[in-house]
């Protein structure tokens, strides 16, 4: 084990001393400089060395590097402090003096921290090390991020929980290849539900269509039987017409064959003939009344036409919803079931330090099922 060992400048310490007038004040402090930086060049430290001896090394370089290059330097520092305080002439060769001897003590501290840091800085790389080489290996078999250091896990607890995150991503698998299934088999019973009620939507179409042509058909026979009606009215009263001017034409010839001699059977004549007139304007207003109640007949039935069309659309239409949310049912019962499952999971045992993800995973839980529960309810009134 290298010690620490008080000994006489060597010829090489000596040489390497400042020679500047103003800084022979700080030669006891050279020599003592030298001195240290002689004793510190025997100590080392590699990764060869036992874990005891690199501990023991990193001990007295630590106690080297306080005790004799920290207490030099402030030593110094104090000195050189002191002699510029009423020497400004000599203030240039007083701070090449003491930069020379703080350079070379920084330097011989920070070359022995490293020797005395070595065997932590190694433990460090060596649990960094460790962490990457476990965090490649678990981190396949895991749904997140790793947290935690796992080098600090000893090979027995790492393999319990690599074992956990293996038997976790084959349950995942499992779970994930069952939900394919399910979905594969939920998919082909909805085409072929799709495909049925194609089916059914294609017969009620085709029977829509028919009855949409027999209204037609019986609203096209009233609207002919309504111009049957108005053309036989209309015959009717050129019929009148005629028979008017046919018998206006023989009043007039009789009115010319008897005007002279028959004045009173003039008269009488035009008395008939008002009372004839009154009794075509009867007629007239018979026919024409029994043309407006053939119309109004023709408008009622289409009205009944109208009526019947449009009970059966709604009575399709309540169909239709009836049997969508008999087709629902299933499938709310099966919602209601998983949200049943997701109520029930079992919620991870995370550390105390991980009690707020816990929180959070129990909190997501909870949320879930009330969406599902809002899914229940909005396919129980789906139209």
């Amino acid at each position: 084990m290298n010690t620490i060992a008080e000994s006489e400048p060597s010829a090489v310490a000596l040489e390497v001393m400042p020679r500047a007038d103003g800084a022979e004040r700080f030669r006891p402090l050279n020599l003592r400089l030298a001195d240290h930086i002689a004793a510190a060049s025997a100590i080392s430290i590699s990764a060869e060395m036992p874990p005891e001896q690199q501990a023991a090394i990193a001990v007295q370089a630590r106690r080297m590097r306080l005790d004799l290059f920290r207490a030099l330097r402030i030593e110094t520092k104090k000195l050189h402090d002191d002699a510029v305080g009423g020497i400004n002439k000599i203030a240039a060769a007083l701070h090449g003096a003491e930069r020379e001897i703080r350079r070379a003590c920084e330097a011989e501290e920070a070359r022995l921290y490293e020797i005395e840091e070595f065997q932590a800085k190694r433990e460090q790389e060596r649990r960094q090390r460790l962490h990457a080489e476990r965090k490649e290996t678990i981190t396949p078999f895991l749904t997140g991020p790793v947290t935690g250091d796992l080098s600090g896990l000893s090979e027995e607890e790492f393999a319990r929980q690599l074992q956990d995150a293996k038997d976790g991503h084959a349950f995942r698998e499992q779970q994930a290849e069952a939900q394919r299934v399910a979905r594969e088999a939920a998919e082909a019973k909805r085409r072929e539900e799709e495909e049925a009620a194609a089916e059914k939507r294609r017969q009620e179409a085709e029977a829509q269509r028919v009855e949409q042509e027999r209204v037609r058909r019986e609203a096209e026979k009233a609207r002919k039987e309504v111009e049957r009606l108005k053309a036989e009215a209309a015959k009717v009263e050129a019929a009148r017409v005629a028979e008017l001017e046919r018998l206006r034409k023989e009043q007039l010839e009789r009115e010319e064959a008897q005007r002279k001699a028959r004045e009173a059977a003039d008269r009488e004549a035009a008395r008939k003939a008002a009372v004839e007139a009154e009794e075509r304007r009867k007629e007239r207003d018979r026919l024409n009344a029994e043309t407006a109640a053939a119309q109004a007949e023709a408008r009622k039935a289409q009205a009944e036409l109208d009526r019947k069309a449009e009970k059966e659309r709604k009575e399709k239409e309540a169909a239709a919803a009836a049997e969508r949310a008999r087709r629902n049912a299933p499938d709310i019962e099966k919602v209601r079931a998983f949200r049943y499952e997701v109520s029930q999971l079992d919620l991870p045992a995370l550390s105390a330090a991980n009690a707020a993800t816990a929180a959070a995973i129990a909190e997501q839980r909870t949320k879930f099922a009330g969406w599902l529960s809002a899914v229940i309810e909005k396919m129980a009134g789906a139209k």
